[in-house]
């Protein structure tokens, strides 16, 4: 399959940047996902993973996924996957134990309030 979506990136917060998937995500899209998953982590203290908009991931997305989320655990910094996505999507996540492995929401205030929880009393 090709994909037909894109990588969206924004800053939420002073110290919060969502990188967002918006439809069908695989290998054609997966060095964009992983720049901008890159960057959002070197910019932030937390990172939001949005894939409420995604109507499919492949193996090259979860991979990039998991090399993120082990990033963010290394530097110490909050990481969360924000769902409420196609059905597809979240069986993908149930079947690899990538929805026990990551922090997940289904809204973006829930997925704020635990970057917040995460990084207080962390320096500005």
């Amino acid at each position: 399959m090709i994909g037909v979506g894109e990588v969206l990136s924004s800053r939420v917060e002073k110290r919060v940047c969502v990188v967002e998937l918006v439809g069908e995500s695989d290998l054609a899209l997966v060095d964009e996902f992983r720049a901008a998953l890159s960057e959002a982590l070197e910019d932030a203290g937390g990172v939001i993973v949005d894939l409420s908009r995604a109507t499919f991931v492949d193996s090259s997305i979860l991979r990039a996924l998991i090399g993120a989320h082990k990033r963010a655990l290394a530097e110490d910094k909050a990481f969360v996957l924000q769902l409420g996505t196609a059905p597809i999507v979240e069986r993908v996540l149930k079947l690899t134990g990538l929805d026990e492995l990551l922090d997940r929401t289904y809204s973006r205030q829930e997925a704020l309030a635990r970057i917040r929880e995460r990084m207080i009393g962390r320096a500005p």
